[in-house]
């Protein structure tokens, strides 16, 4: 009877080991994919042409890394989603910006087409 109850013991002992190591992770690598999302949408311009999704991203980036910070692994699920839709909503202002962008360009460049044509008209 003694080897049944410490085999129980162990298979007790062995089970919460594996679960403890079965917690969730620190999302590390969502939060600097969010982070290198953010700087280039920065840099596409985000800030003057898609605001809103850049200032949604960088809200849920700051939350996700908020619950990191606290050091509570039931929370690092939570911040690895955030850190996740951050990242697909810096995607999206930094679309948004190249859009706006080429498009701008775009009409610059027909504005300057019609005006060659006008100038063009006039000197006939």
């Amino acid at each position: 009877m003694k080897f049944k109850k410490s085999v129980g013991a162990g298979v007790l002992v062995l089970s919460a080991t594996l679960a403890g190591c079965a917690s969730t992770p620190v999302p590390t690598s969502e939060i600097a994919v969010s982070k290198t999302a953010l700087e280039s949408a920065m840099s596409a311009g985000g800030a003057e042409f898609a605001p809103v999704e850049l200032k949604t991203a960088q809200d849920k980036l700051a939350r996700a890394e908020k619950l990191v910070a606290d050091k509570d692994n039931e929370r690092y699920e939570e911040a690895r989603r955030l850190a996740i839709e951050a990242s697909v909503d810096a995607k999206a202002a930094e679309t948004r910006a190249l859009t706006a962008k080429s498009e701008k360009s775009l009409q610059e460049s027909q504005e300057g087409r019609r005006a060659l044509q006008e100038e063009m008209q006039r000197q006939q």
